[in-house]
């Protein structure tokens, strides 16, 4: 059982294109959240994989209400940041993929401003090709939609405070 689970986990997280659609719709909550007043700082994005694709921190996150925000994620589970910062560094190429992706996809784009590069989404509802037939695949996405709505909601450094990552 162990084996089969890694190995499914493992199947989803080497898969640039599923990432590519966790990001979207991480970017399009969040582009939501902020009554579509900005996307998603590029490296807060850079946070979304890890944080999704860490099995543990998915449920949790998946099972929280999305109203109830990251405080009530990390009150459930306090051990969500620990080694996030190391699965950002490790996953970065990958999530620079899936923005990649989705970017030439058509899905999210990139808005770079004076101070800031932001992920946008150039899609804004779900396509009918997109599907999670699996579980695990709409545990994460579930998992990312919150992800961008409490990104969102609370500052860049509180994120990275409560987090604790580093740009």
């Amino acid at each position: 059982m162990f084996f089969e689970d890694r190995h499914s986990e493992f199947r989803l997280v080497q898969n640039d294109i599923f990432g590519a659609t966790i990001v979207w719709s991480a970017v399009v909550e969040y582009f939501n959240a902020t009554k579509r007043e900005s996307g998603i700082p590029l490296p807060l994005s850079m946070l979304i994989l890890p944080l999704c694709y860490h099995a543990n921190t998915s449920k949790v996150i998946a099972t929280c209400m999305p109203s109830s925000g990251l405080y009530m994620a990390l009150s459930k589970d306090r051990t969500i940041p620990a080694g996030l910062q190391l699965r950002m560094e490790h996953m970065a190429g990958q999530s620079m993929r899936a923005i990649s992706i989705g970017s030439n996809a058509g899905l999210i784009g990139i808005d770079s401003y004076e101070k800031s590069v932001d992920v946008v989404p150039k899609l804004y509802s779900k396509p009918h090709s997109i599907r999670f037939e699996h579980e695990e695949g709409k545990r994460i996405e579930k998992c990312a939609r919150r992800v961008g709505r409490w990104f969102a909601e609370t500052q860049p450094e509180t994120l990275c405070t409560l987090l604790r990552v580093q740009f």
